[in-house]
């Protein structure tokens, strides 16, 4: 019944593992298949995509795995006609119990290579509720195969891990990461393309840590021990990062905690030019947390070479009301990213990536900011609203970002951008079997480099899903995308129809 309500199919069971097979077709029509701003064409488009869900536990094994390919077939443009995947997988395995365990985790998918293409109208859900996830027919359906770049990302990491009585926990881990970026040019680079397929980068990493239980009382720390050496074709070639820092946390009040860090750093990267950082760690704050839901974590010191503040809100205003804020500034490149988005995330039952500690919804990557090479000094702010109200479900956000290029890759030039985004998504649930959305987005994009760029995009959405039976259902829906610049050869609009049938098995 709970599977049926979700639109999803009752799933096959061997023991304790849920095993979903799925089918799905979707017909879309564009009138500008190749997305420019002249010469605009029209074109139909079958995406055929069989999946697979597996979700399970037992003594020794956990995991997730939601595998999809896709094959595109254009009708009067074949020279587009490609296969693109989709994958997300984590899983943990007990080898030795209470001793040796095994991560592992991938992630695949089709991302626009250039930025500006998207408004992210797929990340309409609810606090904490069954996502309804409205997938915006422009990612990665209508966008040309020449502007999407295949993501692949796998990491492997045995551990060690023992507690000492109530001294605390100690771990021993060693992690091997492989991201690849396959196909696409990126068509905003100045003054001319550079092919960015086939690089990739390959990190090993060795950590120790120990956090300290209850024989320390009140007074919590955590040591901890990283060196890493990664090789590749982009600023991580060549590139090693080392770290010796010990985090504490000490209640003042019930509900209140002083946060300290100190430590020390050497830091690495290729590119140009290199980049090499020797410097303390240091960090001061706090933690207001009364309730698991009603956190707010304040901090300011140092880290990456970089003085700045961070911080993190999440707060339950009520059971069903959610308000997220927060602000971060890092050191790090787009696989780095990648990377570390798929370590704090999970997957719902409807396919959707959220945040695997607040289970708000959770981009693995912004596809509005395209893909590069370079050495990246990100500023991330950003501010959230979910509220559900029985049959409605509304999300309303807003998110800036800076990609400042510190190091660029000997492959491909990087571009500085600046990303102001607002989104708006509406669900409502207008009897069982059916439900409408809503989604508007609009965008501001700065390329800050000569001859400097200013895109404002606008796109709206909107779908309605019908549950034929509770093994099969459909979806008709409309995207409109308009990018205004002050370039005329980064203008483009689109229109997108798309009709789908999903079946289960």
């Amino acid at each position: 019944m709970v599977a049926a309500a979700a639109g999803t199919a009752p799933p096959a069971r061997a023991g304790d593992w849920l095993i979903t097979p799925r089918l799905e077709d979707q017909e879309i029509f564009t009138d500008n298949v190749f997305a420019t701003p002249t010469d605009r064409r029209s074109d139909l488009i079958t995406a055929l995509s069989p999946g697979l869900s597996i979700e399970g536990a037992s003594p020794r094994l956990t995991g997730k795995l939601d595998y999809s390919p896709t094959l595109y077939r254009y009708a009067l443009t074949p020279s587009q006609d490609a296969v693109g995947h989709n994958l997300y997988a984590r899983g943990t395995a007990t080898l030795v119990p209470d001793l040796l365990f095994f991560d592992a985790n991938a992630y695949a998918s089709q991302q626009p290579t250039t930025p500006g293409l998207t408004t992210s109208l797929s990340s309409l859900s609810t606090a904490g509720l069954p996502a309804t996830g409205l997938s915006s027919p422009l990612l990665p359906n209508a966008i040309p195969q020449a502007q999407l770049t295949q993501v692949t990302t796998v990491t492997a990491s045995p551990y060690l891990q023992r507690r000492f009585g109530d001294y605390g926990v100690g771990e021993l881990r060693y992690s091997f990461s492989d991201n690849n970026f396959s196909g696409g040019e990126n068509l905003l680079l100045v003054p001319a393309p550079a092919a960015s397929q086939n690089t990739s980068d390959t990190t090993n990493e060795a950590t120790a840590t120990f956090v300290t239980g209850s024989y320390f009382d009140r007074f919590t720390s955590r040591l901890l021990l990283d060196t890493s050496h990664s090789t590749g074709n982009d600023v991580l070639s060549n590139a090693s990062q080392n770290r010796a820092i010990v985090a504490t946390e000490y209640p003042l009040v019930h509900t209140i905690s002083a946060l300290t860090t100190i430590g020390y750093e050497d830091l690495r990267f290729g590119g140009v030019p290199t980049v090499q950082i020797d410097d303390a760690v240091w960090g001061v704050g706090a933690r207001f947390a009364p309730t698991p839901d009603r956190t707010l974590t304040v901090l300011y010191g140092r880290h990456d070479g970089i003085t700045s503040p961070y911080a993190s809100l999440n707060y339950a205003l009520t059971p069903l009301t959610r308000v997220t804020a927060g602000y971060s500034d890092s050191l790090t490149t787009f696989s780095e990213d990648i990377a570390q988005g798929l370590a704090a995330s999970d997957l719902t039952a409807r396919g959707q990536t959220i945040d695997s500690r607040t289970l708000l919804p959770l981009q693995i990557h912004n596809p509005l900011l395209g893909l590069q090479l370079s050495l990246l000094r990100i500023k991330r702010a950003s501010a959230a609203v979910y509220l559900d109200n029985k049959r409605d479900h509304l999300s309303l956000s807003a998110d800036r970002e800076e990609d400042l290029v510190v190091a660029q890759a000997v492959t491909q030039p990087g571009v500085s951008l600046r990303a102001t985004t607002i989104n708006f998504g509406w669900g409502h649930d207008i009897n069982p079997l059916t439900t409408a959305q809503l989604a508007l987005g609009y965008s501001w994009v700065a390329l800050l480099q000569a001859p400097e760029v200013d895109e404002n995009i606008f796109t709206a959405g909107a779908s309605l899903n019908y549950l034929f039976t509770p093994t099969l259902s459909g979806t008709a829906s409309y995207t409109y995308f308009n990018r205004a610049a002050n370039q005329p050869s980064f203008k483009l609009t689109s229109n997108v129809v798309l009709v789908s049938l999903r079946k289960t098995f």
